[in-house]
């Protein structure tokens, strides 16, 4: 497995990208929490997250990342000191506690 097969590519579009039809933009990181929290900040800058992969395989399909965007803005307006990579990662936790329920 190369360097970016092994991370986590956060696929999205910019909000002033002028083919928002065509290839997305990729953030590549280790952490998936990372990769969550850039999909973040690129929703408040009005930009637009398609999904996060591994390799060929889908993490986080879109509907998946919306909800944990979702769940990390809600947290956020109680705690906004708080790093927004912690609240990624608690997200990513409820998530799959959600999940294994």
């Amino acid at each position: 497995m190369n360097d970016s097969e092994e991370k986590f590519a956060l696929e999205y579009h910019t909000a002033d990208d002028p083919d928002p039809q065509g290839p997305p933009f990729k953030y590549r990181s280790h952490y998936l929490d990372d990769a969550v929290a850039e999909a973040w900040r690129l929703k408040e800058t009005g930009g637009r997250s398609l999904r996060v992969t591994r390799g060929d395989e889908v993490t986080l399909d879109g509907d998946a990342l919306d909800g944990l965007l979702a769940l990390i803005s809600e947290t956020r307006t109680g705690e906004p000191e708080r790093p927004l990579r912690e609240l990624a990662a608690q997200a990513l936790g409820e998530n799959a506690k959600a999940q294994g329920a």
